[in-house]
């Protein structure tokens, strides 16, 4: 666990302190203007600035503020996405959110916006065809990766996880746009979320009237102290739902795969092999000192009664 009175601690969350002293923001309900470092120039409306709750570092949470903007901001985002891209690097981009909130909304109209000509095709539902898309991309494409339950953390042990983290780390010479679509940040293979992740867009609905169409924005920044990134808040935005011959397309793409997730062995997929390897990880971890079933558990996000059945040799 990280000590808040850690000396690297203090070093980082004063650096991003200091960096909110800087900020300025408008007059609510003004309209401003925003460049991206590509140049992309948009007009947006400026709602407010808010405050939001951010992971500094370990188990320590600062609060930052930050504006918030109308459904432009998302080309904005888009352009931000295209100039790291020409300066060589990849983009690997989180959206978080509670199911029917907007999450596959926000990542069409980003990835759209990043490359207008973009093929729907371009979007996939299952590992293995994230595997075959990356294969088969070419220099800056955009790859949508939408509800992938095989990239959870409880399947960390399974084999396409395994290969596509490797994958992952060599992918950046690609100057691939990767889009994962998942409805909690911790669900997501921890290799990849704190080392391969670099913004995290988290949608959610109004509580109270549950209207749709808020987000926040945050960037992943490493720090050289602690292997726990800093979520650095940019800003919160408003956005609208989608529509028209390509929306049509996807939709029906995504309901053919909920069908055959509900019809089909899909869910049933633990071959022999990845049971093998996840049960071989839990005896390995019950030998080391401090490991308890129940600890074990919590950290695999499996039922405690697994760790049971493998301890007592019900599981081989």
């Amino acid at each position: 666990m990280v000590r808040h009175d850690d000396p690297g601690v203090q070093e980082l969350v004063g650096e991003y302190r200091s960096l909110e002293k800087l900020k300025r923001f408008p007059s609510p309900g003004s309209e401003v203007f925003l460049e991206s470092h590509d140049g992309t120039q948009i007009k947006t409306i400026f709602y407010d600035a808010h405050t939001i709750r951010t992971k500094a570092v370990g188990d320590m949470f600062i609060f930052q503020r930050c504006g918030d903007y109308g459904n432009e901001y998302i080309e904005y985002l888009a352009g931000e996405m295209r100039y790291r891209r020409k300066q060589g690097y990849d983009n690997c981009i989180l959206i978080t959110g509670e199911v029917r909130t907007g999450k596959s909304t926000v990542a069409q109209q980003l990835a759209l916006a990043i490359k207008p000509d973009l093929s729907v095709m371009q979007t996939v539902f299952k590992i293995e065809d994230l595997d075959k898309a990356i294969v088969n991309s070419k220099d800056g494409d955009v790859i949508v990766l939408d509800e992938c339950i095989d990239l959870y953390s409880k399947e960390w042990w399974d084999q396409f996880q395994i290969k596509l983290v490797k994958k992952l780390d060599i992918m950046g010479i690609l100057h691939l746009t990767l889009i994962l679509v998942l409805p909690h940040r911790l669900s997501l293979n921890k290799d990849i979320r704190d080392e391969r992740v670099k913004y995290w867009i988290n949608v959610q609905a109004e509580r109270g009237t549950l209207r749709r169409g808020f987000a926040t924005v945050r960037e992943c920044v490493p720090n050289e102290w602690y292997k726990d990134p800093f979520w650095d808040t940019l800003a919160t935005f408003h956005f609208k739902g989608s529509s028209g011959p390509y929306w049509d397309t996807y939709s029906k793409m995504k309901l053919e795969f909920v069908r055959e997730m509900n019809s089909s062995n899909y869910l049933d997929r633990q071959s022999p092999s990845k049971n093998i390897i996840r049960n071989k990880a839990i005896r390995m971890l019950l030998k080391q000192p401090g490991m308890t079933q129940q600890k074990i558990a919590e950290e695999l996000g499996i039922d405690q009664s697994i760790i049971s059945d493998v301890k007592n040799g019900v599981q081989k």
